[in-house]
């Protein structure tokens, strides 16, 4: 079944790539890539909040700065960035269909497809390792799938069968690849529904010298992993990880960091760094959140945290008598969640991983953490995110100085999915 389904794919790659505009008339896909620009900056916004409704991408030479009308750029119907090389961004495909798109800045500016990778259902996650290899997920199965980025075509996969699968999920994917020198770690989403199907992190272990599954690595106690903007792993090897707890009410399992150390493949059982406990609430929120993750240098490491309780959110404790109230409904957890992506209630905290301590960025304002969190690190500052009733914007941090300023605000165009600087390495 595995080789049929990746013969299929084979004879449809040439197919699907006959529509895309700026290929070459004979379709080769050894041709060379056409001139693009290898500087510049791609500033990405989505429509809508819940349900993502279409995105715009807009190419600018400098730095964007003052106020942004992004629907000058160009719309899509999706456009998540998965992956960067260089000056390629790898997206899941813009038109919605199932697979990759490889993304470029032609030379005179346009925002185009330049190669395409179709897959059975939708590919998530999508790590790329170099010009050569790089790894997917196409959750029509379990098996990961290994395809040179630089043709956009298949070239093997690795057999997941003795991983380990939580009985009782109906729905098995992947969260994260982590690369680290010989071994992939593979975040495991076991869901059952909308919810998290376990009551530990997960985490899959590949070896990449032959491509072969290795082992499941079990932590009790944690939820899912928080998406990170790129993989954090320190100068001496250590991954950490940020789980995001279970999101009830109240917090059965505290949203917090942990670690695999370097040289290991095994979680360490006595790194349990919870940020949101240092703040000026702490323990006492009633929900904990932890959205995003990015690494500087050092031990410093950004990440968003919840730091105080939407209004709307106060409200219903106060209609049910409480957070600790059984009365609860659906509904109301809907309602929570919605707050959660529109109230602003979080804050861009710098966390020293070494010595488990925690600094609130007061010069930047607080974000809803469901929307638009995001961060990019360009040159020696960051530029964090911010989404809310007054913002909608970019904020530049500069970690010599510890000292935010607004970069520049977005008017038009949805709210922030992403800023790439086309010469990173």
């Amino acid at each position: 079944m595995k080789k049929a389904r990746f013969l299929l794919l084979i004879v449809l790659l040439p197919i699907s790539t006959l529509f895309i505009g700026s290929c070459s008339d004979d379709d080769d896909n050894n041709n060379p890539i056409p001139e693009s620009k290898k500087s510049g900056f791609v500033l990405v916004t989505q429509v809508g909040l819940s349900t993502v409704e279409s995105f715009f991408s807009q190419f600018s030479e400098e730095f964007p700065t003052g106020a942004i009308d992004n629907t000058q750029g160009k719309s899509f119907e999706n456009f998540f960035v998965r992956g960067q090389l260089g000056n390629e961004l790898y997206v899941n495909t813009v038109d919605q269909a199932k697979g990759v798109s490889k993304v470029v800045v032609s030379a005179t500016g346009e925002i185009e497809v330049i190669g395409e990778l179709a897959t059975i259902d939708a590919a998530f996650p999508v790590e790329i390792v170099d010009s050569n290899t790089g790894y997917l997920d196409d959750r029509n199965d379990l098996d990961i799938e290994i395809f040179n980025p630089s043709t956009m075509m298949l070239t093997g996969s690795i057999d997941m069968s003795s991983a380990l699968v939580v009985p009782q999920a109906d729905d098995n994917i992947y969260q994260e690849f982590i690369v680290r020198d010989d071994k992939m770690f593979v975040a495991y989403r076991p869901r059952k529904g909308t919810a998290y199907a376990s009551d530990s992190l997960i985490f899959h272990v590949i070896d990449l010298t032959t491509n072969t599954f290795e082992k499941s690595i079990v932590l009790d106690g944690h939820k899912a992993p928080v998406s990170s903007q790129d993989p954090i792993i320190d100068e001496q090897g250590n991954i950490y990880i940020a789980t995001q707890g279970d999101l009830t009410v109240p917090n059965l399992f505290r949203p917090s960091i942990v670690k695999i150390p370097a040289g290991s493949t095994e979680f360490d059982p006595e790194y349990n760094f919870k940020p949101i406990d240092l703040t000026p609430l702490g323990a006492g929120l009633p929900i904990q959140v932890l959205t995003q993750f990015i690494y500087d240098a050092n031990g410093i490491a950004y990440i968003v945290g919840g730091v105080e309780v939407p209004p709307t959110i106060l409200q219903l404790f106060a209609e049910k008598g409480g957070p600790f109230d059984g009365n609860w409904t659906p509904a109301d957890f809907g309602i929570a969640f919605d707050a959660l992506r529109t109230e602003p209630s979080a804050k861009w905290i710098e966390v020293d991983l070494n010595a488990q301590t925690i600094n609130i960025i007061d010069d930047i304002p607080l974000t809803s953490p469901f929307s638009g969190a995001n961060a990019s690190k360009i040159g020696a500052n960051f530029y964090f995110s911010v989404v809310g009733d007054q913002e909608n914007a970019f904020y530049q941090y500069t970690p010599s100085t510890k000292t935010g300023i607004r970069a520049f605000q977005i008017t038009d165009g949805g709210i922030p999915a992403g800023l790439y600087d086309l010469s990173q390495n």
